[in-house]
């Protein structure tokens, strides 16, 4: 099996996926996993990512979508990240470090 060329990290937060409210389920410097009730109309999706002191928004692409069935409708969403401010990745290294 291959595998990442970038360690995920694991952590819970608020993003704004095309203007609707998700959840944070892992990230790297490559790709993102967030939850959300919605799946956006189109692959290219505009992410806002507030770290609390710094806002980073990003452009992605989703890859795959898993729904997940338990008291409310929810899905499982991974996106490769086509464009992020220098700012989010000095994040992401800082976190791994």
């Amino acid at each position: 099996m291959e595998k990442r060329g970038s360690r995920r990290i694991k952590k819970r937060a608020i993003l704004k996926v095309d203007n609707i409210s998700s959840i944070l389920l892992d990230f790297s410097r490559k790709g993102i996993k967030f939850s959300t009730t919605k799946v956006p109309l189109k692959k290219g999706v505009d992410i806002l990512f507030d770290v609390g002191i710094e806002k980073f928004e990003i452009k992605a692409i989703i890859c795959w979508v898993k729904q997940k069935v338990a008291l409310s409708k929810s899905y499982d969403i991974g996106a490769i990240i086509k464009e992020a401010p220098e700012g989010y990745y000095q994040f992401v290294d800082n976190l791994r470090d």
